[in-house]
């Protein structure tokens, strides 16, 4: 469990870090990966998230901020953050950029997979607890699809 809370932890020190120092190229980041393909996912959706999101469960026995899903031994956690800039956070992805839905996923320069999807306020964080970014990213497509 603690590689799993590392790697959550991690996740929220490199997004925090992203919220925290946008740059002036920042929307042109996410202009240069494409528009958004749907709308802004609600907060209040943001904040109730299904007990289940495609062939993933939520486990209900994790604790902190983040809400953990498994499927198959793999896992990915889900945070909603009111207060996190979208745009800074996309332009933290430098490499796989794809878009899903509300957002996007990819890695960070750190070498850490995350998804971004807009909240309407705020950024839905999706990191896929493993070092492959496939299910991370099938995942933030159903959650896109889930949550409306």
């Amino acid at each position: 469990m603690s590689s799993e809370s590392e790697s959550a932890s991690a996740s929220s020190t490199e997004s925090e870090s992203a919220s925290a120092s946008p740059s002036a190229s920042s929307s042109s980041s996410v202009a240069a990966a494409g528009p958004v393909s749907s709308a802004p996912i609600a907060g209040a959706k943001a904040q109730k998230l299904p007990s289940a999101v495609g062939d993933w469960t939520k486990d209900t026995a994790g604790s902190g901020p983040a809400t953990m899903y498994k499927n198959d031994g793999n896992f990915t956690t889900v945070e909603y953050r009111a207060g996190m800039d979208f745009t800074a956070s996309v332009a933290s992805i430098v490499k796989d950029k794809t878009a899903v839905g509300s957002g996007f996923c990819g890695q960070t320069a750190g070498k850490s997979n995350v998804c971004y999807l807009k909240a309407n306020p705020g950024v839905v964080v999706v990191t896929p607890g493993d070092e492959q970014d496939d299910h991370g990213v099938a995942f933030a497509k159903s959650l896109v699809s889930a949550l409306g």
